[in-house]
């Protein structure tokens, strides 16, 4: 027992939903995919919680496997085509990676993934804000009408918060 104790606490375990091979597009802009092959994966921690992992598809000898790590809620996720995607960070959205995809049927499979994953995420972060916002006779709250450009009320749409999903060039309805 005790060294189970000393190990400290296990790492949490990942139910991978998903992993494909992609090529990662070379820093020095479009290069048709010819940069290095990696494998994206999409897990879940637990129900709601999701990470995004680039890894090294060969092992590197003093290099770690895992080339970039997100939090799922944390990442903006545009489709450029059926088989070319990028990513950025909420906090860093001028770094982009783009990952190109060898097989269009995994990158459609990987995108409906990615899809609803990420409306998971909103559902869930939607499902959290209607609870913060009940009073505490359990009435709920009603929000403060959004103000927008045009002005409060004058039919302009407000700012949705929630993760970003852009469909630029790909019709995902197909998946």
């Amino acid at each position: 027992m005790a060294a189970m104790a000393a190990r400290g606490p296990a790492p949490p375990q990942l139910t991978v939903l998903m992993s494909c091979r992609v090529r990662e597009e070379a820093a020095g802009g479009p290069g048709g995919g010819q940069g290095a092959a990696v494998r994206l994966q999409l897990s879940m921690e637990r129900p709601g919680e999701f990470r995004l992992a680039a890894r090294l598809t060969e092992p590197v000898p003093g290099r770690s496997p895992v080339l970039h790590e997100f939090n799922l809620k944390d990442v903006l996720y545009e489709f450029k085509s059926t088989t070319c995607h990028r990513i950025s960070t909420r906090s860093q959205p001028t770094e982009q990676l783009t990952y190109h995809f060898e097989d269009e049927r995994e990158a459609q499979k990987w995108s409906t993934i990615i899809t609803s994953s990420l409306r998971e995420i909103e559902k869930a972060s939607s499902t959290s804000g209607q609870q913060n916002q009940t009073g505490s006779s359990g009435t709920p709250l009603q929000p403060a009408q959004p103000v927008t450009e045009g002005g409060p009320g004058l039919g302009a749409e407000p700012t949705r918060a929630g993760p970003h999903i852009c469909r630029t060039g790909m019709d995902i309805s197909r998946t």
